[in-house]
């Protein structure tokens, strides 16, 4: 990673200068810069990276745009790295409702939404919104992939786990059921 990071801002101070701050490609730079630096745990780093590329993608792109709402998401991802659960919820309940509606509802980047938004309710403590999305999320995921493919069974482990929490066994025993290997 140090050895990336020098290349890295090398790479973004070219790209802004040769193409301007707002430049789509400006802002792929932008974006991987921080996720270097959240990769390497330099959070204070990253966010204001991560904040400048959404502030433009919204500007340039509108709130909608799948490259706005991935943006959105790598800030909701630091923030639950960071701790602020409560900033980040939004965040992920803006991108589910984005992708959706972009993308559709069983396309690969509204299901790892879902499935981000499921993990952080599950951080939070509320776990009967956590299953609900990711019930939701393991049917949209066994649709595209089938019941045998690892991320579908990797999803719905996660799902299994909620719903023990939930104290939910009978759930729990169902999804066992139907999907094999799980």
């Amino acid at each position: 990673y140090d050895k990336a990071r020098p290349l890295m801002e090398l790479a973004l101070a070219a790209k802004r200068e040769t193409l301007g701050d707002k430049h789509q490609s400006t802002l792929t730079s932008i974006n991987n810069l921080g996720l270097l630096y959240k990769t390497m745990g330099e959070y204070d780093k990253a966010r204001p990276l991560y904040e400048e590329a959404l502030a433009a993608q919204r500007e340039t792109l509108g709130e909608s745009h799948p490259e706005t709402l991935k943006s959105i998401n790598n800030l909701a991802m630091l923030l639950k790295t960071m701790g602020d659960l409560d900033a980040a919820r939004p965040m992920y309940e803006q991108v589910v409702e984005g992708t959706r509606k972009a993308l559709g509802n069983n396309h690969p980047s509204t299901l790892i939404s879902m499935f981000n938004l499921g993990l952080l309710l599950e951080d939070m403590g509320d776990l009967a919104g956590a299953a609900q999305i990711l019930r939701e999320e393991v049917a949209g995921m066994r649709a595209v992939y089938g019941p045998t493919h690892k991320e579908t069974l990797s999803d719905a482990g996660a799902l299994y786990d909620v719903l023990k929490k939930l104290g939910d066994d009978e759930g729990a025993a169902a999804l066992a059921a139907e999907l094999p290997g799980l």
